[in-house]
């Protein structure tokens, strides 16, 4: 008998898997006034395409964690939105999810484009976790750590004309010995200040009601 189908068969056990279709993502982009912006630079994970007449773009992208979208136009200030694969199959009609329409503002004389955020640290879970959950900062990879950490909101950072967030914490390279009276008191290694730098952070706050957790020391 002749076995004409065995290496066919082998060749069909030991090919590499197919890479998992991803999602065709669409959407506006309109200027301040809701009019429909063309010509808008829309890339999607790497994906790069444009708006058309009527501010649509549509982009099909690999299956990811995270989809990101960059958006780029002549005179305005740009964008930058990110989106879960849940926050996808909320506006999915069919094999498109329509994300909400994205407005682009001008760029004007006097006008700026500031990003705040709130309160920012890196201490507590991050190194010491829940039963489970990864380390996140590990000893001795402080620095790479952070930055990883705070690579995913660089985007958002780095496009702003002044950055601003809220440091949660005293800066120390070591657990505090002494703490104040308090359930909870934190600190943030002095790797992070880098960190946020790097990411874009202009200017932080310090004064908050974790500004005295180690007391003199602390300070």
């Amino acid at each position: 008998m002749t076995s004409w189908w065995f290496p066919s068969l082998l060749a069909l056990l030991f090919a590499a898997p197919l890479q998992a279709a991803g999602p065709t993502l669409a959407g506006t982009v309109l200027d301040e006034t809701g009019t429909p912006l063309a010509g808008v630079a829309v890339t999607v994970n790497g994906t790069e395409t444009r708006s058309d007449e009527a501010g649509r773009y549509r982009a099909a992208v690999d299956e990811a964690t995270v989809y990101t979208l960059d958006f780029n136009a002549d005179g305005h200030f740009p964008a930058v939105h990110s989106f879960s694969p849940l926050e996808l199959s909320w506006w999915a009609e069919g094999a498109i999810s329509r994300l909400p329409p994205v407005t682009l503002v001008a760029r004007a004389e006097g006008r700026v484009m500031m990003t705040f955020g709130g309160d920012a640290m890196m201490g507590r879970r991050f190194s010491e976790p829940y039963p489970g959950d990864p380390v996140l900062i590990r000893p001795g990879h402080r620095a790479a750590d952070t930055r990883a950490l705070l690579s995913h909101m660089a985007p958002y950072l780095q496009m702003a004309d002044l950055a601003s967030v809220n440091l949660e914490s005293q800066v120390m390279d070591a657990a505090p010995e002494v703490k104040a009276p308090k359930s909870f008191v934190f600190y943030t290694p002095p790797e992070a200040v880098a960190a946020f730098r790097d990411a874009g952070v202009d200017y932080v706050t310090l004064v908050n009601n974790y500004s005295n957790d180690s007391l003199k020391s602390g300070l």
